[in-house]
């Protein structure tokens, strides 16, 4: 069986985008239950699903000795059209946590052990809610903000021109399955006046990898702690590359929850500008080398938000349809300067 395992394994990495082989590691891999972590000598009290999004089995394991989560990889993710992903980026996360322990100590869970022929890791529990439930609870909070830019910005900072990331952190395929195509190729495809803008994006991201790079660094990966800190998860399409995108996509959320949220315009409106000083002043040499960027990648992104193959599911027809407006003159007309960019997103402001 043990064989078996690694044999798909290796057939999943020679097969490029080709995923038949990854359900066998699925298929073959335990069941998940109490079994499996008795067996590893852990006397088991709970075994419970936790919400782990549309690509991972995430799993909450109470034993006698304490609480930590299991993540497992899913081939197939669960959206209704067919989205296939490798399931070795599990692995990826893995060594990304274990990078970020060594230079941002405490600002993601901690790895616990791996089973590699079984592509799951094990790792801290984090208690406490995600940034996107206390903002859509209306807990609007721009200190958070501050923290969370200036754990970006660190990141970014601190991995900056990193040759040990860069041969660690090859981008590969994982970033291309989960974030490129569902977003900027399909987006492009559906709005093709636009698509020379949006897939220029891709080439230019390329050609300047920078960075350790998130790739899904939202306010649903971000747990806020009874402390109040912030603790990033999901490291699964982390790679060195170009922060820019991180930038945008956390602006994203950001900038989504102004057209939803109209009644909290204001915290709002102070949480992005607390969020872009906190990342000036971690990285002021860095930051305006990724402004104009950052600020293209922003408007492709918002317009995969309604029009990609990940739409966001809290937003109405009518909010969908002024996002869909603003965020094509976004990518029509982007702004090379930030004030410039909130200027057009707060001409938004009908509560004024």
């Amino acid at each position: 069986m043990d064989s078996l395992r690694r044999g798909a394994r290796r057939r999943i990495r020679r097969s490029g985008h080709r995923y038949q082989c990854a359900i066998i590691v699925l298929m073959i891999a335990p069941a998940l239950d109490a079994s499996y972590f008795t067996q590893r000598g852990f006397d088991v009290e709970e075994v419970r699903e936790l919400t782990g999004g549309v690509s991972n089995i995430v799993l909450e394991v109470r034993h006698r000795g304490g609480v930590f989560v299991v993540k497992q990889a899913l081939a197939r993710l669960r959206v209704p059209g067919e989205w296939l992903a490798d399931p070795t980026r599990v692995l990826r996360e893995r060594d990304a946590l274990l990078l970020l322990d060594r230079i941002l100590p405490g600002a993601a869970p901690r790895v616990l052990w791996s089973d590699d022929d079984n592509l799951l890791f094990a790792m801290t529990a984090v208690e406490g809610p995600t940034w996107k439930q206390e903002m859509m609870a209306g807990r609007i909070d721009p200190h958070f903000a501050q923290q969370t830019g200036a754990m970006l910005g660190a990141m970014a900072g601190g991995t900056w021109r990193s040759r040990e990331v860069e041969t660690s952190f090859a981008p590969g395929h994982f970033f291309e399955e989960l974030r490129i195509d569902p977003y900027y190729r399909t987006v492009a495809a559906r709005h093709p006046g636009l698509a020379p803008r949006i897939l220029s994006l891709i080439k230019e991201s390329h050609a300047r990898p920078r960075a350790l790079t998130h790739g899904d660094f939202s306010p649903k990966n971000i747990i806020v702690t009874p402390a109040g800190a912030p603790v990033l998860l999901d490291f699964e399409v982390a790679h060195y590359g170009d922060p820019a995108f991180d930038i945008a996509f956390c602006l994203n959320h950001l900038s989504l929850k102004w057209f939803h949220l109209g009644e909290h315009r204001s915290r709002l409106a102070e949480s992005l500008r607390a969020f872009w000083q906190a990342l000036s002043e971690a990285m002021p040499s860095l930051l305006p080398e990724l402004e104009a960027l950052a600020l293209r990648h922003l408007g492709a992104l918002m317009l995969a938000r309604v029009d990609g193959k990940s739409p966001v599911e809290y937003l109405r027809p009518d909010e969908q349809a002024a996002v869909r407006a603003f965020s094509t003159a976004l990518v029509s007309e982007p702004p090379a300067r930030w004030d410039g960019y909130l200027d057009l997103l707060f001409a938004h402001d009908t509560n004024r």
